[in-house]
């Protein structure tokens, strides 16, 4: 009877710490996902918000041209301005950053490098042109936020840290190697633009406070 009333007594126990972990590993979470974000000029009380990169930021390959812009409008409820150049490297976007800057917006969603790789341009001098470019938007006033694609992996982690700016690891994860999400071997189709859009919106949310 002892030894039962034992066995009882330790399951008791067993559950009362399960439940403990539980609810730690929950209050984690949650503390995770509402702290406030570590990136440069947050927050800000600027409204505009700028996609502003290559092919992927056009929206090369989606039936309406819009690629990932149109539904991460709806899933943030933001208007999303496209200042998307296919084909574009960073030492040429830097050449028009600019028009950017000019419109003093709050949040640049920046999608660079996968032409400097497919174009063989040296990771030193992919990641000086990006340096400059995050550089010039957050003086004047922007927070960045950083798309990786494949290629540079370990340069937007980098750009990251070093600048303080937002960061999406990857958004071509599970894309570019499912043929069901590709418009060519190279841009997504509306699907996969959707599976983009629905990877960023969650970082985004994070960095609107007006």
């Amino acid at each position: 009877m002892k030894q039962i009333q034992l066995t009882l007594e330790q399951k008791d126990r067993s559950v009362i710490a399960l439940s403990l972990i539980i609810f730690l590993l929950v209050g984690l979470v949650f503390f995770i996902n509402n702290r406030e974000p570590d990136v440069m000029n947050y927050p800000t009380n600027r409204d505009s918000i700028i996609v502003f990169g290559d092919s992927l930021a056009e929206g090369i390959g989606s039936s309406d041209g819009t690629g990932f812009v149109s539904e991460l409008e709806g899933l943030v409820n933001r208007d999303i301005e496209q200042y998307g150049v296919s084909g574009d490297t960073t030492e040429r976007a830097l050449q028009r950053l600019d028009k950017v800057i000019d419109q003093k917006p709050g949040i640049v969603i920046i999608s660079l490098g996968g032409n400097d790789f497919i174009q063989g341009v040296p990771k030193d001098e992919m990641r000086q042109d990006y340096n400059k470019i995050i550089s010039r938007l957050q003086n004047g006033g922007s927070i960045v936020m950083i798309l990786g694609v494949p290629g540079y992996t370990y340069s937007y982690s980098g750009l990251a840290r070093d600048h303080k700016v937002s960061y999406v690891s990857n958004i071509l994860r599970g894309v570019i190697t499912n043929p069901d999400l590709m418009s060519d071997p190279i841009h997504p189709n509306d699907a996969g633009y959707s599976k983009i859009a629905n990877r960023i919106a969650p970082e985004l949310r994070r960095l609107i406070t007006y």
